[in-house]
């Protein structure tokens, strides 16, 4: 099964987009969610939904947010087209930005600049019934904008692993490196075995290039020999065996990032229990 194929997002238009990590909970409307409606009361307005990842985080005073659309709602897959693609979506004074809980039953207002690179998002536009997308996208500021990382994780135990790239097979999203370090269980889960092992991702997991302390997403899977890369795995439990982690899809993979951030994570995910 190749790593990259697209899963069925809409079926009553035979059209496949491949779903963002958590973004299948997103689809349903969390409570208390009621998205904006459109200012002026046009019949022939649409309710357009995207969803996807950010692609970078908004500068502050930024005017547009990038993401790469993933899926969405019928109008929204329709103008899509059957293939995820990266768009920039206007921001406005009346643009609504807001950040869900984890247990996805209440959001709280946040500034644009509060959208990290990778975070999935669900984006609401009102726009003509009849648009196409580019004209939507360069006309029609968002409405509303719901970050939903906290309420989107995968249930389970954070696997984090640090290495260093091997080879990299991007037909079967297979990534091989030479492993470094990580946090308590990721270490334990591999004590006595050799430190070169093969993770799996798909297009379900998301891919994270730094900068400095600035990340983007990489929306193609490019990790080069020696690149030093942290791979985030999710399951059930605080004792998985390697053969699971190893063949479970990574949640995130990300290239050059700062070894701070890294420690920050493993200290908040390094408890000895279930």
């Amino acid at each position: 099964m190749k790593a990259f194929r697209i899963a069925a997002a809409t079926t009553a238009l035979a059209t496949s987009i491949a779903i963002a990590p958590g973004l299948a909970q997103a689809n349903k409307k969390h409570p208390g969610n009621q998205n904006a409606a459109p200012t002026a009361k046009n019949p022939h307005s649409t309710k357009y939904i995207f969803r996807g990842i950010v692609v970078a985080t908004p500068a502050a005073g930024a005017t547009t947010v990038s993401v790469q659309i993933r899926s969405g709602n019928k109008a929204g897959v329709r103008l899509m087209g059957p293939s995820p693609v990266v768009a920039s979506f206007i921001l406005s004074s009346g643009s609504v930005v807001a950040s869900w809980n984890a247990a996805g039953t209440s959001a709280s207002a946040i500034a644009p600049t509060s959208l990290m690179a990778g975070d999935p998002v669900a984006i609401t536009v009102w726009g003509p019934a009849k648009a196409d997308l580019a004209n939507l996208l360069n006309t029609t500021p968002v409405t509303r904008i719901d970050d939903v990382l906290n309420s989107t994780k995968p249930a389970g135990r954070l696997f984090i692993f640090t290495g260093t790239v091997v080879a990299n097979d991007v037909a079967t999203g297979a990534l091989t490196v030479n492993l470094t370090g990580g946090n308590w269980r990721a270490v334990h889960a591999f004590t006595g075995l050799p430190v070169t092992q093969t993770f799996h991702y798909s297009a379900t997991s998301t891919l994270l290039r730094f900068n400095g302390s600035k990340a983007r997403l990489a929306v193609t899977p490019t990790f080069g020999a020696g690149d030093h890369v942290t791979i985030r795995v999710f399951s059930a439990t605080y004792d998985s065996q390697s053969s699971t982690l190893l063949n479970t899809p990574a949640w995130r993979i990300s290239n050059h990032e700062p070894a701070r951030l890294v420690q920050q994570d493993i200290k908040k995910h390094n408890e000895h229990r279930m």
